[in-house]
């Protein structure tokens, strides 16, 4: 790896670091998710710091656990302007109906991440699409994937809908 590529890696696993979207910190984020983990403050065992989020630049990194991944998609969410609740309910009477990980109630906007053990009770494939031609709100459906993949396709999704509201008269 050239000395560029190294310090962008660097770089990157410093503020992927420093907002907590890497390893460590794994009780502070389980508190703040209501987790199991939450009343013991226990770390977990991850990675900590540069080491977990160089790791997941890597081609074939590992998926986050829900909890980081919420975490990850919280603070960008958040950074984009919309105020994310967790746990919110969205419904469409005999369309959808699904608890979404966090969601902006004003703005119509939300996301679920659909970890790897929950694949097949979570969310159908029926109600994906149900969920992609709703109108009247926006929600971004992430399977289980690594920090990087996880933060391009949120930000993908949050510069269209960024292009969107501009776009409105």
């Amino acid at each position: 790896m050239s000395g560029a590529g190294r310090g962008a890696l660097v770089a990157l696993a410093m503020a992927l670091a420093s907002a907590g979207c890497a390893g460590g910190g794994e009780g502070r984020r389980a508190a703040e998710l209501g987790s199991p983990s939450a009343e013991t403050g226990a770390e977990t065992g991850a990675e900590t710091g540069a080491a977990a989020a160089a790791r997941d630049l890597e081609p074939g990194a590992p998926a986050l656990d829900e909890a980081a991944a919420r975490q990850l998609l919280a603070e960008r969410f958040r950074a984009a302007g919309l105020r994310v609740r967790y746990d919110v309910l969205v419904a469409r009477a005999g369309a959808y109906e699904l608890t979404v990980d966090g969601y902006d109630p004003e703005r119509r906007t939300g996301y679920e991440y659909v970890a790897e053990r929950e694949r097949e009770r979570d969310l159908e494939a029926g109600e994906r699409a149900q969920l992609a031609r709703a109108p009247e709100v926006r929600i971004l459906v992430l399977d289980a994937a690594s920090a990087t993949e996880i933060a391009a396709r949120a930000d993908a999704f949050l510069a269209a809908l960024a292009d969107a509201e501009s776009a409105r008269p």
